[in-house]
């Protein structure tokens, strides 16, 4: 499995880099850049979540299928960032699934 952060908005430079990874996760505070993130990345990695950063703190699941998509915050630059466990537990799921243990 390989997941890189590629930040910003979805642009068409950032293919190549998409092409190194195998699994994407959306986070972003704009509702209208996640479908253009699933349109970058969606026909060469699996998509693992969706993140909808908030300010509040919260952390709610919105639905789990056909991929996981929570509401998350807050997620501030001058703070150590901390990945909710659901996503957590969503990343290790897809690991054992393509590295399974003998």
């Amino acid at each position: 499995m390989s997941v890189s952060q590629v930040g910003g908005l979805p642009q068409l430079e950032k293919i190549p880099l998409v092409k190194q990874c195998s699994h994407y996760i959306v986070i972003s505070r704009l509702p209208s850049e996640v479908g253009k993130w699933h349109k970058l990345c969606e026909s060469d990695l699996t998509a693992l979540a969706v993140i909808h950063s908030v300010l509040d703190t919260v952390q709610q699941i919105i639905r789990e299928f056909p991929i996981l998509e929570i509401k998350a915050g807050p997620w501030l630059i001058e703070e150590e960032p901390v990945m909710p466990d659901i996503i957590l537990e969503a990343v290790l799921k897809s690991c054992r699934k393509c590295y399974p243990t003998a």
